[in-house]
């Protein structure tokens, strides 16, 4: 009985907690700011004249931050397109330089990355950049932005179209087959549209 009355005690708070409403994880942040106070990894990206970022929720290495924050669907190590740009490493030699900032440190204390993403390891709290440099043959130049003062456009989910079963069907309407035809029990004359009825 015991046995019995301990299941019965399991099963119930287990059902309290999924009825409970337990939070579900929270939305990655939309801001440097709010993504590093909450102990995750801002991941910034620079090129041609954009400028935009995502939080990374996932983020041992700077590889695992960049996908988690979205910007690539690549498996680097080394990337050639990040946020959908890609670099043109054949004519203008371009490429993705990588950048990370300490946590708490100045927007002026960009570390340049000398090992791949899958190498550089990062924590909580830190800001990581990529940069697309113009040319390989040229010093590498640091992101130019504030990673904090950057607003990042947040997409606003679609609202969703009523289904077809909560719209008004073709069948709840009016319509030819569900109304008899003029066409059953009118004369040919009075059935062509625009003709007076002088049988002509």
């Amino acid at each position: 009985m015991a046995t019995f009355t301990s299941k019965l005690a399991t099963a119930a708070i287990v059902a309290f907690a999924i009825g409970s409403g337990v939070p579900a994880a929270a939305e990655p942040a939309t801001t440097a700011s709010d993504c590093v106070a909450a102990g995750d990894v801002w991941v910034h990206v620079e090129y041609d004249d954009t400028t935009t970022g995502a939080c990374a929720t996932e983020f041992s290495t700077a590889q695992e931050a960049t996908t988690s924050a979205g910007l690539t669907e690549e498996a680097g190590p080394f990337y050639t397109t990040i946020d959908g740009r890609t670099a043109n490493g054949t004519t203008a030699r371009e490429w993705w330089s990588l950048y990370s900032l300490p946590a708490g440190a100045g927007v002026d204390e960009w570390d340049f990355a000398t090992v791949g993403a899958h190498e550089l390891t990062l924590e909580g709290g830190q800001v990581v950049a990529w940069v697309l440099q113009p040319d390989w043959n040229l010093d590498a130049v640091a992101p130019a932005a504030d990673p904090f003062a950057v607003e990042v456009p947040v997409e606003e989910t679609p609202t969703a179209s009523p289904s077809p079963s909560e719209s008004p069907s073709a069948t709840a309407a009016p319509s030819v087959t569900a109304s008899p035809a003029p066409s059953a029990s009118a004369t040919p004359e009075e059935a062509a549209p625009g003709l007076p009825k002088t049988g002509v």
